[in-house]
């Protein structure tokens, strides 16, 4: 019922509850903060190795001037202090970029992830008037967020990624000298800026103009975590892993647990299978370092670097429950005590369609049953006539269709105003489970808030499964591939949730259609007793009489019997 209230049992569950994820937040924060010092540490490390040894990578001789008069990359690092310190001159005719596993040894060697042996060729057409960057074969090269499979000539203030999270940027010194020269303005560019370069040319809206607070702290938190999925995609490859991370953002509306604003989730995606998992920014990185920790262990050489599936951090659990989607019941017909029966769109987390979702809110009795007259329960102001009454009402889901094959144990998830969890039995082996779900909702005493929530508001019903499993996606499988032929072979599913979007004008439509058909509703049963009046009237007159008894005329209006 809606007016049952939380049990001592509940209340201790939800605190026990509660003081483990505090505990669990406490234990991450400590974590991050550690492996955040430990990164830093080893960012300062290895620039210090690379500044010390850029005379065996191609450094200018000669010092700082001299270096200035030739092409050359230099570093940008999220950490500012970090940027302008390694430097890479690009020499007269070409220079050899790899890992330090090139045969023979590579002009610039860069350790790293998605570092080949052989990764790319720079250029320099000897005077400095032409500069170019060639990736070799099937390597991950950017210039200026857009990845290349050809020679690209440079230009001044270029940004090029080797690999996964080897950022530079050009110096051009004859264009440099010319945009001078003609008073044009040299741009500097900043490691975000870099970062936010990719993100736009992934798909999302990097632009700061007009933007909202919140749709500033989005790009934040984009240019935070897209470095992130790239390293996680790059462990993946090399672990041979076949899983695939990528960034999304996802709506309110399409959150289990609804919050004020878009958010950024990663996504991991089975390369060989259908199963997929959406974890929100805390849960990836708390995965990402378990990821940096197994990945450090295989570069060590250790024989056991692998974890069985329940302690991989690239693997997903085909047990847990997953949303499929979610519908948007508006409950605006109860505040008049009138039924509603409407077949829904299944929208998922991206805004597609997941199928569709049969439902219905009937008004009912204090016993469950329909009235003798439906004209019984309606009401004209819920303000004046619900308030303070006892209100009864089924909630029905009937049957979904169209689910995907892919999810099992289907079964949906609902809280009325004020109410408990309701939850239908679980279907498997079916993409049309018939739930055949009716509950009875009872608030033995209606307040405004409750009047305001039905009025206003709209239930959220949410559609949940499991996955069947099909392929863990873990384990370094060899099936159809390495995880490596396989990424270049997927489409890339990086972008903007569209529910954040087009979803909100759908919303306003249905909300609309359902205030219109409530509104006919209203009218359809006022003229039913507006006939019913005249039949009064009628009667009265071939009866020879030429009044209406009252009595007969509260009967027909009245509307009030269900609270007698």
């Amino acid at each position: 019922a809606g007016d049952e209230q939380m049990s001592d049992a509940e209340k201790e569950r939800l605190r026990h509850e509660y003081e483990e994820q505090r505990q669990e937040e406490i234990e991450r924060t400590k974590r991050e903060m550690a492996e955040m010092e430990m990164t830093w540490k080893q960012r300062l490390a290895e620039t210090q190795k690379a500044f010390a040894e850029q005379d065996q990578h191609g450094a200018a001789k000669g010092g700082e001037g001299e270096r200035l008069q030739r092409p050359h990359l230099s570093n940008l690092n999220e950490d500012p202090q970090l940027s302008n310190m390694v430097h890479h001159v690009m020499a007269a005719g070409r220079t050899t970029v790899g890992s330090n596993k090139a045969q023979p040894p590579a002009d610039v060697t860069m350790i790293g992830l998605s570092i080949q042996a052989e990764h790319a060729e720079m250029s320099n057409d000897g005077d400095g008037a032409t500069i170019a960057v060639k990736p070799c074969a099937q390597a991950k090269v950017l210039v200026n967020g857009e990845p290349i499979s050809a020679e690209t000539e440079l230009h001044h203030n270029d940004r090029v990624l080797f690999g996964s999270n080897h950022l530079y940027l050009v110096h051009h010194p004859r264009e440099l000298a010319a945009l001078k020269q003609s008073g044009g303005k040299v741009e500097a560019f900043s490691y975000d800026e870099a970062q936010a370069e990719m993100a736009k040319n992934s798909g999302f809206d990097m632009d700061t103009t007009g933007k909202t607070k919140e749709d500033l702290l989005i790009q934040e938190d984009l240019m935070t975590i897209m470095p992130m999925v790239a390293e996680a995609n790059a462990m993946s490859e090399e672990l041979n892993k076949k899983v695939k991370f990528e960034v999304l953002l996802v709506s309110p509306q399409a959150l289990e647990v609804v919050r004020s604003r878009t958010e950024v989730f990663v996504r991991m995606r089975g390369l060989t299978s259908t199963d997929e998992w959406l974890w929100p920014r805390n849960r990836f990185l708390d995965r990402k370092f378990m990821m940096q920790e197994m990945y450090q262990r295989y570069v060590d050489g250790d024989a056991d670097w692998d974890k069985p599936p329940a302690e991989d951090p690239f693997w997903g659990d085909t047990d847990e429950v997953v949303e499929i989607g979610y519908v948007f019941v508006y409950t605006q017909c109860l505040s008049f005590m009138l039924d509603m029966d409407e077949s829904l769109t299944i929208t998922n987390y991206m805004g597609g369609d997941a199928g569709q979702l049969h439902v219905a809110l009937v008004p009912c009795l204090a016993d469950g049953k329909p009235p003798l007259d439906t004209d019984d329960l309606f009401v004209e102001d819920a303000a004046t006539e619900l308030v303070g009454q006892r209100m009864d009402f089924l909630v029905k889901i009937p049957s979904a269709r169209g689910i995907q094959p892919r999810f099992q144990d289907i079964h949906c998830q609902f809280t009325f105003f004020m109410d408990r969890q309701r939850t239908t039995g679980m279907m498997s082996g079916t993409s049309n489970p018939d739930f055949k779900f009716s509950e009875q909702i009872t608030y033995q005493s209606v307040t405004p808030e409750l009047v305001d929530n039905i009025t206003n508001e709209k239930l959220r019903i949410g559609v949940f499964g499991r996955q069947r499993g099909t392929s863990s996606g873990a384990g370094g499988m060899s099936r159809s591939g390495t995880t490596k032929d396989l990424m270049r072979s997927d489409r890339p599913k990086t972008g903007l949730s569209r529910a954040a979007g087009i979803l909100s004008n759908a919303d306003d439509v249905y909300q609309l259609q359902c205030e219109v058909g409530a509104q006919k509703r209203r009218q359809q049963r006022q003229a039913t007793k507006l006939d019913k009046v005249k039949e009064l009237v009628e009667q009265s007159k071939k009866d020879g009489s030429d009044s209406v008894s009252v009595a007969e005329l509260e009967k027909v209006l009245s509307t009030k019997t269900q609270f007698k």
